[in-house]
C-alpha cells in the first residue's frame, strides 16, 4: 500500500496495470498536466486508464465549489489533454446526459 499525491505518485515507472481516476483532475488541489504525466509514467505496457470528469464549464456550480472542483471539461479538451500526455483515447463519451432534461 502507498499513500501520496496524484501530482507526484510514490510508485516506480511502469508498475501499474490499470489506473482509475474518478473526478480527480477537476479538483483544485490537482494540476491536470503533472497528474497525467505521473499516471502515464506509472502505467506499464498495455495498461488501461479510465478517467471520469465533470463536463462543461458552464455547469460549474456552488456544489463544485463546495467539493473544491475548479474546472470542468468538454470531450475535446479531455481528448487533447490526454493525447498531449501520451495517452491513446479508445472511447470518450458524456455518460450522464440523461440528466439534462
Amino acid at each position: 500500500m502507498a499513500a501520496g499525491s496524484v501530482n507526484e505518485m510514490p510508485l516506480g515507472g511502469g508498475t501499474l496495470g490499470g489506473y482509475l481516476s474518478l473526478d480527480v483532475l477537476c479538483h483544485g488541489g490537482v494540476e491536470p498536466g503533472p497528474a497525467l504525466k505521473e499516471a502515464h509514467r506509472c502505467l506499464g505496457p498495455g495498461a488501461i486508464a479510465v478517467f471520469n470528469l465533470p463536463a462543461y464549464g458552464w455547469l460549474l456550480s456552488a456544489h463544485d465549489r463546495r467539493v473544491h472542483n475548479v474546472r470542468r471539461f468538454t470531450g475535446g479538451q479531455v481528448r487533447a489533454l490526454l493525447a498531449g500526455h501520451g495517452f491513446r483515447v479508445l472511447r470518450s463519451s458524456y455518460w450522464n446526459t440523461l440528466l439534462f432534461p
